[in-house]
């Protein structure tokens, strides 16, 4: 998938509260990677917020090591500060 959104047994789920660069954007691979990296591995659980218009479930996802996407937004992966979708 991409730095915002990943696979799991719900679908597709994109991170609640955060944007990262889309394909061909500048740091578009490092929020994919680091996304890969903190979901990885591990139990995740998903918390679901709403559906989006591509039918995506977007939610709060929980791994080992607390909430990935408020982690992703304060380390920095995020496009812009505040974003919500």
């Amino acid at each position: 998938m991409d730095g915002d959104t990943l696979a799991c047994r719900q679908g597709r789920v994109r991170l609640r509260g955060v944007d990262t660069p889309e394909r061909g954007e500048s740091g578009y691979r490092a929020a994919q990677r680091e996304l890969d990296r903190r979901t990885r591995g591990g139990t995740v659980t998903v918390v679901p917020h709403h559906r989006d218009r591509y039918g995506r479930v977007v939610g709060d996802v929980h791994s080992r090591s607390g909430n990935v996407g408020r982690s992703m937004e304060a380390d920095g992966y995020s496009k812009r500060r505040g974003a919500r979708r």
